[in-house]
Formats: C-alpha cells, sequence, structure tokens
C-alpha cells in the first residue's frame, strides 16, 4: 500500500468542510532506525512518508489547523528536525505542538518556526496559572500522576495558584522552570 492510499481516509475527511477541519498526527517515530509507530503493537515503517504525503494533501484542501503530539513517556523519541522542516514545508497554515513541553522546548520550536502553537495538558493541570508561572519564571508544580484519571476526586482541581501555594506551604513540591 502506498503512502497516498494509507492517508486516503484524512484525505476524504478533509473534503467536507477544509476550514472546520484539522488532523491530528501522533506517530511515534522511531528516528534511531526506520520511523516506526509502535504503539499498542502496530509497525508502520513507512508512518513518516504517509504523514508527510497526507500533510500536503491537507494544505491543498485548507484545512484549519494541524496538531503534532508527540509521544511523551521519559525515554520516547523526538521528532527529528528534518521530518520538522518537511512539516512546516509542506504546511504554511497553523500547526499546534504538545508532548512534555517545557518552557525551553516552547521558545525553541516556536522560534525555529516549526509551530504556532504549543499546547500544555499535564502542566496546567499542576499550574492553574501556567501562563503567569512561564511568563514570569516562577517554579512549577510537580504533577501526581496517580491522582490522574480515577481515584478520588483530588487532582485535578486542588493543585493551588503560586501565591496560594506559597502561604499555604503546598505538599505539591516545585521544580525550576
Amino acid at each position: 500500500m502506498n503512502t497516498v492510499d494509507r492517508a486516503r481516509i484524512v484525505c476524504a475527511f478533509s473534503k467536507i468542510w477544509p476550514m472546520r477541519s484539522r488532523t491530528r498526527w501522533a506517530p511515534s517515530a522511531r528516528p534511531s532506525a526506520c520511523p516506526f509507530l509502535t504503539a499498542r503493537g502496530m509497525a508502520c515503517p513507512d508512518i513518516l512518508p504517509t504523514i508527510l504525503a497526507a500533510t500536503e494533501y491537507l494544505q491543498d484542501r485548507g484545512i484549519a489547523y494541524l496538531h503534532l503530539v508527540e509521544a511523551d513517556w521519559d525515554d520516547a523519541p523526538q521528532f527529528t528536525e528534518e521530518f520538522r522542516q518537511a512539516i512546516r514545508a509542506r504546511f504554511t497554515r497553523p500547526i499546534i505542538v504538545a508532548g512534555n513541553y517545557d518552557k525551553a522546548r516552547a521558545e525553541w520550536v516556536l522560534s525555529k518556526g516549526y509551530a504556532d502553537l504549543v499546547a500544555f495538558g499535564r502542566p496546567f493541570v499542576a499550574n492553574p496559572d501556567l501562563p503567569r508561572r512561564l511568563a514570569q519564571s516562577l517554579p512549577l508544580a510537580l504533577l501526581d500522576g496517580n491522582r490522574l484519571f480515577g481515584g478520588g476526586e483530588g487532582g485535578y482541581t486542588d493543585y493551588p495558584g503560586w501565591r496560594a501555594a506559597r502561604q499555604t506551604n503546598t505538599r505539591y513540591t516545585a521544580e525550576a522552570v
């Protein structure tokens, strides 16, 4: 199966409402060898060429934006700079990236022009005032991952903002930004 055939479903959906459509890629690329999508037992040696071909098609269709989700586990592979350049060369509309970004990495990807926006998920859970903390280089509270996705009611709404955390000597530890 060639890259166009692999991308057919994405291309079909983009024809319906192009300016209301967006595409989210989460390829989990392994650039050290041949690129593979390895999550949940899948193996696709053509995933990056497929994404590039589909991205070019989606640019021509005029979709609203592209969302690149990068793997965020500890030993996850990183997108290569060549892949980022290739995506940007094929897609001129907004690109959003996500996946274990900190302030320095977000500034890097924005300054290179590889993305227009950076999404922060888990840092927002632990830091309800994340934009302020990033702008003022305040320490970030660490996320307690054991409290996500079930259990008690704590973990999503009980992380204090910066001022409250300092005043209450909160149990959540902080790390430098």
